[in-house]
Formats: structure tokens, sequence, C-alpha cells
């Protein structure tokens, strides 16, 4: 017993010391990271494609690791004090005392509790991996897989549908009725529930006419618009206290609607809505 309380008494000031390495990291270098360098060295920055060096300075393992040039840890105080070649952060130079800090830190043994992997970094200048994401591949034919249940497909999407299906071990629901599909229909391109009258219609005729009549509705612009729209965050007012009436943004809404509605290419619609009035006015 006496000798356990010996070991725990040996031991106490290393658990003293190592807690008052996390406390002063938590205090004086953790705000100052977040504050000046995870916007350009950090996993998010990694995913955003913004990261700068490689570095990643958001976990243990990114400092420790570094970046291009090397492990963070030897080159960091140097950066700070901007008296090399590198010069951190770039608005500016930070304050005496921050930068005793981070020596005071390294001399700690860069005490640090963050866990966390480092993100895998794609180079903005690394075409051929980036020629390998898969919207920008070729399309090719995949070859129709095996399924169980070989009744249940009607077309070649389905065989897929049902190969994973099966593999969760999921059933299939129902089909639907002609007259719950035409409601579908009304629901998914114009965003309005069809009448009785309009539903009876319908359950009597061709519903393969019934798609390019809504497609043709002014309905199906103002349905499909609305998706840009809440994307651009459009609004009558700005919506604060005071409530300020923008009174011509009703031109740019009825302008999109437009476009959805005389199915303008997407290429077009997206030029005219960077560009805006800088493209030349017809009439």
């Amino acid at each position: 017993m006496r000798f356990l309380l010996g070991v725990l008494i040996g031991l106490l000031p290393c658990c003293l010391k190592a807690a008052s390495g996390i406390a002063f990291f938590e205090q004086k270098i953790r705000p100052v990271l977040a504050k000046h360098c995870y916007e350009c060295h950090s996993a998010q920055a990694a995913k955003k494609g913004k990261i700068k060096s490689g570095l990643q300075l958001d976990t243990r393992t990114g400092v420790q690791t570094g970046g291009e040039r090397g492990s963070a840890l030897k080159l960091i105080v140097s950066a700070l004090r901007q008296d090399g070649e590198l010069k951190m952060p770039p608005s500016g130079k930070l304050s005496d005392l921050v930068i005793a800090d981070f020596q005071r830190w390294i001399e700690m043994g860069a005490p640090d509790p963050r866990d966390g992997e480092m993100v895998e970094v794609v180079q903005a200048d690394d075409f051929q991996k980036a020629r390998e994401f898969w919207s920008f591949r070729p399309v090719r034919k995949s070859a129709r897989p095996e399924v169980k249940d070989k009744d249940w497909p009607r077309s070649e999407l389905d065989w897929f549908v049902a190969y994973r299906r099966e593999a969760k071990d999921l059933r299939p629901a129902g089909y639907a009725t002609k007259r719950t599909l035409i409601r579908r229909l009304y629901f998914d391109l114009v965003g309005l529930p069809p009448s009785p009258d309009e539903l009876s219609r319908w359950v009597e005729a061709d519903s393969r006419d019934l798609v390019d009549e809504l497609l043709a509705s002014p309905h199906f612009g103002e349905r499909w618009g609305r998706h840009w729209l809440d994307v651009a965050r459009y609004a009558d007012s700005n919506g604060r206290a005071r409530n300020v009436l923008w009174h011509h943004a009703w031109r740019s809404r009825d302008w999109v609607i437009k476009a959805f509605n005389d199915d303008l290419p997407f290429n077009e619609f997206v030029k005219h809505q960077v560009a805006g009035d800088l493209l030349p006015a017809k009439g």
C-alpha cells in the first residue's frame, strides 16, 4: 500500500504539469489558431479546396505532421514573428504577447488535447486526379446486376434499384393506382393538386399527354423557379425590424419563372444570373 501511495505521489507533479499544459493551450493557443489560422489551415479549408501549403492546424496530428514545409512546430514562431520568408497571419503581425505564448507552448512540449485525423488534400492543380471525379468521367453503360425477383424490374434502371433493395433485404411497395400517379405528377410539376374534374378526365385519358400539359402550365415555372429563388435567397423585403421593401424585386422573380417556363438552357440561365445587366438588352 505504501509503495502504491509512493508511486501516486511521484506521478502527481507530472499529472499537474500535463493538466496545466492543456489549460494553457485551451486559454492561450486554441483561440488564436481558430481566429487567425483555421480559415486557411484546417480540415474544413481542405474540403473546400482553400487550404494553404497543405497545413492543417485544427488537430494535434495536423500540427505534428505539418505541411509542405515540414513540421509546423519548427516554423510557427518564426512565421508569427514575421522575421523570415514566412509571414503569418497575412492580415498582419500578432502582438508580442501572443507570440511569446506560442514560444512558451512549444517549450512546454506543445500539449494539445485535440484528436482527429487529417483530411486528404487534393491540390487545385492536380488536374489528372480532378478528372477522376465521377461527374467529369465519360458516361458508360454498366452491366445489368443479377437480382432474385426478375419479374419486378420494368426498365433498365429498375434492375439496379432491385439489386440495392435486395442487398438491404427490403420489399418493394405496391404499385400505385393511376389516380395516385396523376396526383403525384400534379404535385411534382406544378405543386398543386388536380381538381376533381381534372382527375376524372385524366383517369380516362392517356396520362402521357398530362406531362406535356403540366410542363406547358405557367404554374410549372412558379413551382420549380422557387428552388432557384430559395438558393439565391430571394425576398420582397430585407425582413429586418424596419422590413424595407425592394419595390422592383418582383422583376427578378418573374424573370426566373419565365426562364423555367420557356425552358431556357441552364448554361444560358446561369450566364444571365451572373452577368445580369452587363449583357446586351434586346429591344
